[in-house]
């Protein structure tokens, strides 16, 4: 998340909004969520929707191409649903692509069609979400090999801790039985012996709890 609002951050720097989003796109759901948002004045730590237009986010996912709003109020492209009841504003909306498909989206709104976004703004947008979609995809191929990475780790521990356990059961198994069979003959050194066993497999069993807690 902190990859996010670092180049929603940086956008803004560069292309002023009074509103800015960035979602991304979970590719096993198949589904868009804002991570960050950022408004004139800084970063928002909860998330306002109320200046996204689910008809641009559709268009600019299923297309995978950027688009650029003057006025969402007339825009017919949208069938006026953007947003009619607010004021005149401007948007675009950019992918952001990597090597397997759809990363995320870059929304960015511009409140009054007297400063509205330009194709230069367009175009110098969409080369920024490039760089950020290989930067996102290649930051989830990393956090993927990590959690990869741990899960491989945590297996061949509890491979190890099955072992262990496994070799101690078997000594305190052991100790019974030769136990069992001194009392049977009354054979005190043979008891002595399976009570050594016994307390040997005990102190390992007590010292593997111990390492655990």
């Amino acid at each position: 998340k902190e990859l996010s609002h670092a180049i929603l951050e940086a956008i803004t720097d560069v292309i002023p909004a009074d509103h800015a989003y960035l979602l991304l796109h979970d590719l096993e759901r198949d589904k868009l969520s804002v991570v960050c948002q950022r408004e004139s004045n800084g970063r928002l730590e909860s998330v306002d929707e109320s200046f996204l237009s689910r008809s641009i986010l559709q268009h600019v996912r299923q297309k995978s191409e950027a688009i650029l709003s003057h006025d969402t109020r007339l825009d017919s492209r949208f069938g006026g649903e953007s947003l009619v009841d607010m004021s005149p504003h401007s948007v675009m909306g950019v992918p952001m692509m990597g090597r397997n498909g759809l990363q995320g989206i870059i929304y960015l709104v511009k409140i009054g069609v007297t400063r509205a976004y330009q194709r230069e703004d367009l175009r110098f947008l969409a080369a920024i979400a490039y760089s950020a979609g290989m930067s996102i995809e290649n930051r989830r191929l990393l956090d993927r090999s990590l959690r990869q990475e741990r899960m491989a780790a945590i297996g061949m521990a509890a491979a190890s801790l099955s072992h262990c356990v496994k070799n101690i059961l078997t000594g305190l198994e052991g100790s019974v039985s030769l136990m069992r069979m001194g009392l049977d003959s009354n054979d005190h050194s043979l008891i002595n012996a399976a009570w050594e066993i016994l307390a040997k497999n005990h102190r390992r069993l007590s010292a593997l709890m111990l390492d655990l807690l």
